[in-house]
């Protein structure tokens, strides 16, 4: 009898256990409630500097003859630039190039084509940065009217483009915010943390921010402000230069 009691202790002892145990599991999983949203951040400021590039180049069958003709215009464009008040240091060759010039000349006899030597090719391009659009105004006429010179663009920028980007990335993820604020409250949740920021696409994650099984997973793929997915670009628009950024970024709700 004291045997059949010890027994009906020991017994209860472990189904107390069990139970216990078994409390301590949650019955349902808790969602992982993730947002996703791509924003694209605006500012725009006149701009205060331009650039322009200009190529010179010379034909001669005299290499001597090639070389010292476009010495000779460099000098000349870089005096003429200096005049304007503009420094060396904004003034920066970016290609040399010397190369054989042939043509191919047709023969009416029925004969194949022959090539003829034209000469020697020798050319420049040149990188201008003009700090003082009033100076602008009066130089880039001349450079086009000089016969010796080609101008192949003229762009307008800022001085202070990583300042412009940084602000345009922080008015992306201000819009991203605006719009997270309002979905968490739609989803009657009461906070928000962001997880990754990417200017590009983010990949997939598994880790304990995600729940094992993807069905437990709730993904809003939402646009934040005017978002296009290409690159970030600059366009010049009346005058303004636009910097445009695009951020990815997520969100965990809680």
């Amino acid at each position: 009898m004291k045997l059949n009691k010890i027994a009906f202790v020991l017994g209860l002892g472990a189904l107390l256990v069990l139970q216990a145990c078994h409390s301590d599991k949650p019955h349902h999983r808790e969602q992982a409630k993730i947002i996703m949203l791509q924003s694209t951040g605006e500012v725009s400021v006149q701009p205060n500097e331009a650039s322009i590039t200009i190529y010179l180049n010379c034909l001669d069958k005299d290499i001597k003859k090639s070389k010292d003709c476009l010495v000779e215009k460099s000098e000349a464009l870089n005096k003429q630039l200096e005049s304007y008040g503009i420094k060396k240091e904004d003034i920066m060759t970016t290609a040399i190039n010397r190369d054989k010039e042939h043509d191919w000349v047709r023969q009416y006899d029925g004969s194949p084509s022959k090539r003829i030597f034209k000469g020697y090719r020798s050319s420049v391009t040149t990188r201008v940065t003009v700090k003082d659009l009033k100076v602008l105004e009066e130089l880039y006429p001349e450079l086009l009217e000089d016969k010796d010179i080609d101008v192949h663009g003229l762009s307008l920028t800022h001085s202070d483009m990583d300042s412009l980007n940084n602000a345009a990335y922080m008015n992306a993820v201000d819009k991203a915010d605006v719009l997270a604020e309002q979905l968490v409250e739609r989803m009657g949740a009461s906070e928000k943390e962001i997880l990754r920021i990417g200017n590009t696409a983010l990949p997939a994650m598994e880790n304990d921010f995600y729940m094992e099984d993807r069905e437990d997973k709730i993904m809003y793929n939402m646009q934040a402000g005017n978002t296009t997915l290409a690159k970030s670009k600059i366009t010049i628009n009346n005058g303004t230069v636009y910097v445009h950024k695009n951020l990815t970024i997520e969100y965990r709700v809680k």
